[in-house]
């Protein structure tokens, strides 16, 4: 309860739609607390421990409010879960605090018994909204990257690869030019990822009105070119950016 509802619903997948297979088996997405695309393997991970749960043994508590907080099975601390598979409502449980025998947990359908259940992972079901959702900012094969332009207050530098890379800053030659460190510029972007979302943030706010630099990437044959913004510091280290 503390934490709010989060809604995950599958829905047809449009781009396998697009290629003629009628969007079979579909993609998950997030419809509550926003709309945004979810992690798939996040989901996936919760749906297959909904399959490991096994109720092992009734316990006998008396559910008064004091207990109800004591086994955190109460509205504010009590973890909600409810799935369904189209009409057909398959769970309707609240887990709450795990002891000896198991996970407690009580049926919506019987709110004054409380059973022990194995095989439940809280950590699958507690997450904060960010981390179910799609993170990914870039994904290519660093090998097959040709260019990488980087502009910033400082100038523009530029790599290009032919049989090796080679660099230029403003134009320039690069003196003592180490093609390693664009190894390693490529490596920490082939599989970018979010920290967490700027929803709700203006680009003022996070300084993508007025980008303190762009990095462009551009892979070879023209199978793809990935660019950029990056804006203030959010926090730490980590700059608000957006592709």
């Amino acid at each position: 309860g503390d934490k709010g509802e989060i809604v995950l619903e599958k829905v047809a997948d449009a781009n396998a739609a697009a290629a003629g297979d009628g969007g079979a088996g579909g993609v998950w997405h997030l419809s509550k607390p926003l709309a945004a695309a979810a992690n798939q393997q996040t989901v996936k991970d919760l749906v297959a421990n909904l399959k490991e749960l096994k109720v092992e043994s009734q316990i006998n508590l008396k559910l008064d409010d004091e207990v109800r907080k004591d086994k955190q099975l109460d509205a504010a601390h009590g973890v909600h879960v409810i799935a369904w598979k189209g009409a057909d409502k398959k769970l309707d449980a609240t887990f709450g605090k795990s002891g000896p025998a198991g996970e407690l947990v009580v049926l919506t359908s019987k709110p004054d018994q409380v059973w022990a259940a194995k095989g439940y992972s809280a950590y699958l079901y507690t997450k904060e909204v960010k981390d179910f959702r799609d993170k990914e900012i870039f994904k290519f094969d660093d090998g097959n990257a040709a260019q990488v332009t980087v502009v910033n207050s400082h100038g523009t530098l530029s790599f290009t690869k032919g049989d090796k890379w080679v660099g230029t800053f403003d134009k320039n030659a690069i003196a003592n030019f180490s093609e390693d460190k664009v190894k390693d510029l490529l490596r920490a972007y082939k599989a970018l990822n979010a920290d967490d979302f700027g929803d709700g943030k203006s680009a003022a706010e996070t300084g993508l009105d007025k980008p303190e630099a762009t990095v462009t990437i551009v892979l070879k044959d023209g199978a793809g070119k990935y660019d950029l913004l990056v804006g203030k510091t959010a926090t730490g280290a980590n700059r608000w950016v957006r592709r």
